[in-house]
C-alpha cells in the first residue's frame, strides 16, 4: 500500500479493512482495532469470519459476494438496534482484495429523519389547506427570461380544483397543466420571478366563473410558490358594495340636486309668500279704507240724519207733524239697517257660515244675477262640503272673484259654476263660459278687491293645490281651482238630552181665554233682547218670561219655563238658532217659534222652517206687525 493513502486512511475516524481473496485482513486503522477491542497487530493475519463472526449471516455476505463477483463498488446501510446507531458501508472490490469502508451515519440518518418528518408534516398541513398550493420550478428560454412553470407539487385542494391527481400533476407545465388561466398567470409569475417579490392579484376562471385571489412568492434561486384561495363570496360582496357606493353615489347626486331644487323653490316660495303677504297688506288696506268710505259715505250719514230728526222732535207742533217726523225717523233708520245688512253680507255671507259652501254660493248666484245680470248655473257634487270654516271662505271669495271676471271680461251674461270632489281630501272648484277670451299667458292675476288670481293661485300652490286655466282669444274660459281639504262629514243636528220635568204643570202653555201669551227672547245682543221685551210687554196681552244668549241656554230655559212663544235669532255663538230650534222642537212640539233675524228672507227662511220655526221675521220689521204675528199663531 502507498504510504499516502496508508496515512490518509491512518487519520479518518471511519473503520477500514481489507482483506485479500482468501478472507484474511491485510489491513485495518484504528477505529478498527478499538472496535473489537484488539490490536493491529493482532488483527493482520486473521480470518475476517473469525474476527466478525456475527457479520456473516447478514447484509454484509450478500453485499461482499455481490462486489467480489460483480467487481463494482456496493454501497448499504445498516442499523444496530442496541445502540441506535447507523453505519454506512462500502465495499470496493478489486482482484487482489476488498476494501471495507464503515462510516457511522447515525447524526445523518437522524437528520434525515427529522427532515422527513418535516416533510410528512408540511405535506399533512398542505394537504389539509383549503386553500389550493403548488410549488414550480422556473422554466427559462435561451436568454434565462422566466417561460413557464413546472408543477413540482401540489397539494389536495389544487388537484381537486383543477382535476388531476397529485402524482398526475407533478411535472407537467403551468401552461399544460392550467391553460385556462395561463393568460392570467403567466405574466404575474414573471414579475415575481424576475423582481424576487411576492404578487398578489385576483384572477377569474371563465369556466366556472369563480374568482380566485392569487399569491405567488419566489422560493430561492429557480423555484416559486402560489396560492390561491377562492373569493368569489368577497369578490361578491365587493361587487355588491361598489354597486351600492354607485347607488349611494347617485343617490346622494340626486338628493344634493332635490336639495338644489328644494332650495330653489323655498327661496321662490319664500319670494312669492313676501309678494303674497305684501298684497294681503294692501288687501286690508284697501279693506279698511272700502269699509270707512261705506261707513263714512252711507251709514254715518243715515244715522246723523236719523239723530237731527230725534233732536227736531221737541220742536214738533201738532200730533199729525210728530206722526210724519216718526215716520221719515223709522225710514232712516230701516236705510241705516239695510245699509249695515248689505255691509255685513259683503263681508261674510252668514248663509256661509250658518248652512255651509253649497248654500253660500245659491245665494251668490242669486245675488250675481240681481246686480249684474249674470245667469250662473251651479251644480253642487254630494259630499263636496269642505271641513274648515278658513277653505269654505277661501273658496266662496275664489268664486265670487272668478264670476266677477265674468261679469267685467268675458262679454257674457251666461256662466257655469261647478263644485265638486275629485279624490279623497281635494275639492275642485270650476267656472266656466263662453266669452271673449284671453291669452291665457297674459293672465291678470290682480284684482280691485284685492282678491284676485294672483292671490288665488298663491295660497292654493302654498297649501299644495293649484289652479289650471284654459282659455284663448274668442274661445271663452274655464277656470279650475284644486284644493287639498278635509271634506266635512255630515253631522246630525244637535238636539239636547231632555230633563227630567217636575211633576206640576206650574210652567206649562195654556191657551185658556185670559191668560197672556208667554214668550221667551232668544238673541246674543242684550241690548236687542231689553229693547224687544220693553216693546212686547207695552201689550198687556204678552208677557215676557225669559229670555237666553245664544241657543244652548235656550234650550235649558225652554225647558224649565215652557213658554207659548220663541223669538228665536238666527245667527248665535255656542249653539245657532236652526239647531236650537230643531232640538226644542223635538221636546216640545206645541211651543211655537218664530225666527228673528237680520238676513234675507230667502238665505235663513228654508232652514228656520225646516228646523220647525213656524214664523220668519225681520228684525227690522214694525212693532205692530211682529205684535200681530205672535198674536195670531198662539189664538189662530
Amino acid at each position: 500500500m502507498w504510504p499516502e493513502i496508508a496515512e490518509v486512511f491512518r487519520r479518518v475516524s471511519d473503520q477500514i479493512i481489507i482483506v485479500d481473496r482468501s478472507g484474511v485482513i491485510t489491513y485495518a486503522n484504528e477505529p478498527v482495532a478499538r472496535l473489537v477491542g484488539l490490536s493491529l497487530d493482532q488483527l493482520i493475519g486473521r480470518s475476517f469470519r473469525e474476527v466478525f463472526p456475527a457479520a456473516m449471516a447478514t447484509k454484509f455476505e450478500d453485499n461482499y459476494r455481490s462486489a467480489v463477483e460483480s467487481q463494482r463498488p456496493v454501497v448499504y446501510e445498516t442499523g444496530e438496534a442496541e445502540n441506535s446507531r447507523w453505519f454506512e458501508t462500502t465495499l470496493y472490490p478489486s482482484k487482489e482484495a476488498l476494501i471495507i469502508w464503515r462510516r457511522d451515519i447515525t447524526k445523518r440518518k437522524n437528520s434525515e429523519a427529522l427532515l422527513q418528518g418535516s416533510a410528512d408534516r408540511y405535506r399533512n398541513v398542505l394537504n389539509l389547506m383549503n386553500q389550493a398550493f403548488g410549488l414550480c420550478e422556473v422554466i427559462r428560454d435561451g436568454s434565462g427570461i422566466p417561460s413557464d412553470y413546472r408543477y413540482l407539487e401540489v397539494n389536495q385542494a389544487f388537484s381537486a380544483l383543477i382535476g388531476v391527481s397529485q402524482e398526475g400533476a407533478a411535472g407537467r407545465t403551468l401552461t399544460e397543466l392550467v391553460p385556462r388561466f395561463k393568460d392570467q398567470w403567466l405574466g404575474r409569475f414573471k414579475k415575481a420571478s424576475v423582481t424576487e417579490r411576492p404578487v398578489r392579484f385576483h384572477s377569474n376562471d371563465e369556466v366556472t366563473g369563480r374568482w380566485y385571489e392569487v399569491f405567488a412568492f419566489p422560493v430561492g434561486f429557480g423555484h416559486l410558490a402560489h396560492l390561491f384561495i377562492d373569493a368569489s363570496e368577497t369578490k361578491e360582496k365587493e361587487l355588491l358594495f361598489r354597486q351600492h357606493e354607485d347607488t349611494l353615489r347617485e343617490l346622494n347626486e340626486s338628493l344634493e340636486q332635490r336639495v338644489a331644487e328644494r332650495t330653489d323653490l323655498a327661496e321662490r316660495r319664500a319670494f312669492e309668500l313676501r309678494q303674497l303677504v305684501d298684497e294681503l297688506g294692501h288687501t286690508e288696506q284697501r279693506t279698511r279704507m272700502n269699509l270707512a268710505q261705506m261707513l263714512h259715505d252711507h251709514l254715518q250719514q243715515l244715522l246723523v240724519a236719523a239723530k237731527f230728526r230725534v233732536r227736531s222732535l221737541p220742536y214738533t207742533e201738532s200730533p199729525a207733524e210728530l206722526v210724519e217726523k216718526t215716520r221719515q225717523l223709522e225710514g232712516l233708520i230701516n236705510e241705516a239697517i239695510d245699509e249695515a245688512r248689505s255691509l255685513a253680507v259683503d263681508l261674510s255671507p252668514p248663509i256661509l257660515q250658518e248652512r255651509g259652501l253649497s248654500a253660500g254660493l245659491e245665494w251668490l248666484c242669486r245675488r250675481l244675477e240681481e246686480e249684474h245680470g249674470l245667469s250662473v248655473k251651479l251644480r253642487t257634487e254630494a259630499g263636496s262640503e269642505p271641513g274648515t270654516e278658513d277653505m269654505k271662505m277661501f273658496l266662496f271669495q275664489a268664486a265670487r272673484e272668478l264670476l266677477l271676471n265674468v261679469v267685467n271680461h268675458a262679454g257674457v251674461r251666461q256662466a257655469e259654476l261647478t263644485l265638486q270632489r275629485r279624490s279623497q281630501g281635494y275639492l275642485s272648484l270650476t267656472v266656466k263660459d263662453d266669452g271673449a277670451g284671453f291669452d291665457a299667458s297674459k293672465v291678470i292675476v290682480r284684482s280691485p278687491t284685492g282678491f284676485g288670481l294672483f292671490n288665488i293661485q298663491e295660497r292654493l300652490e302654498l297649501l299644495g293645490g293649484g289652479v289650471e286655466i284654459h282659455s284663448k282669444p274668442g274661445g271663452g274660459c274655464e277656470v279650475s281651482l284644486t284644493a287639498p281639504v278635509p271634506l266635512g262629514t255630515t253631522v246630525p243636528p244637535r238636539i239636547l238630552t231632555p230633563r227630567d220635568q217636575p211633576g206640576d204643570l206650574e210652567h206649562q202653555r195654556t191657551n185658556s181665554a185670559g191668560q197672556p201669551i208667554r214668550v221667551m227672547i232668544v238673541d246674543d245682543h242684550e241690548i236687542l233682547r231689553e229693547g224687544l221685551a220693553n216693546l212686547l210687554e207695552s201689550n198687556s196681552r204678552i208677557q215676557v218670561v225669559g229670555a237666553a244668549g245664544d241657543g244652548a241656554v235656550a234650550v235649558e230655559e225652554a225647558r224649565k219655563l215652557r213658554p207659548d212663544v220663541i223669538l228665536m235669532d238666527v245667527t248665535m255663538p255656542t249653539m245657532n238658532g236652526i239647531e236650537a230650534t230643531r232640538s226644542i222642537k223635538s221636546e216640545m212640539p206645541d211651543c211655537r217659534i218664530i225666527a228673528l233675524s237680520m238676513h234675507e228672507r230667502e238665505d235663513m227662511e228654508q232652514a228656520m222652517r225646516e228646523a220647525g220655526a213656524i214664523a220668519y221675521i225681520s228684525k227690522d220689521v214694525p212693532w205692530d206687525e211682529l205684535n200681530s204675528v205672535i198674536q195670531r199663531i198662539v189664538t189662530g
